[in-house]
């Protein structure tokens, strides 16, 4: 079991990311790339979205996933002019449990992983847990939502949500703007990170 959920309750996901520099933690993570909306202040428009929900060692899987997010092929490419204006959320993936039924989790609190047999087929997909609260949607336009989303285009049934394995999770998250990551990248310039010890180690005097 990765170093869990009594962590990233207790600790935000800033904190976690930079102590990863020198520790082997590792979490299921999501990555977000966004772009302020010119229309609404404090609403944001999505870029790009990559996420795993195996564990993957923070100090490499934060970095190959904001690159992976802004490069993700649903969406325009990222242009040089849009950089400025960009922010990048990470979200620690964490507490999580299996429903006791298909409704049986929190809008705004978790995110969802549906697994269902139809047909000859198996579906599955998940929401992270901020999706359904910025839709607006309730439990059941979620779940119907993610029904589709998993390739499922038949009819969604009783029988089919009763007999749907539903997990729950909630998540930790950080946004930084470009403009902080430069400051942050000038101050981290200054210490080492756990590559260039190990590689330092590594290097005879």
């Amino acid at each position: 079991m990765f170093v869990s959920e009594r962590t990233a309750a207790a600790k935000p996901a800033s904190h976690l990311v930079r102590t990863a520099r020198q520790t082997a933690l590792t979490f299921p993570l999501a990555s977000r790339a966004l772009r302020p909306s010119p229309r609404r202040t404090g609403e944001y428009h999505l870029r790009g979205c990559i996420g795993s929900l195996h564990s993957r060692p923070l100090n490499t899987g934060v970095a190959d996933f904001a690159l992976a997010s802004a490069r993700d092929r649903r969406f325009k490419p990222i242009t040089y002019n849009e950089l400025e204006s960009l922010s990048c959320s990470v979200s620690l993936l964490h507490s999580f449990e299996e429903c006791a039924a298909w409704d049986d989790w929190v809008v705004g609190r978790h995110g969802i992983i549906i697994r269902f047999t139809a047909g000859h087929g198996e579906f599955s997909a998940t929401f992270l847990p901020g999706v359904a609260a910025e839709q607006g949607w309730s439990i059941k336009e979620t779940i119907e939502h993610l029904i589709r989303k998993a390739g499922y285009q038949g009819h969604i049934s009783s029988s089919l949500l009763s007999n749907m394995r539903v997990t729950r999770y909630q998540s930790s998250s950080h946004s930084m703007t470009h403009k902080e990551w430069l400051s942050s990248k000038d101050e981290d310039d200054s210490v080492p990170s756990a590559h260039t010890l190990s590689t330092a180690s590594m290097t005879p005097p």
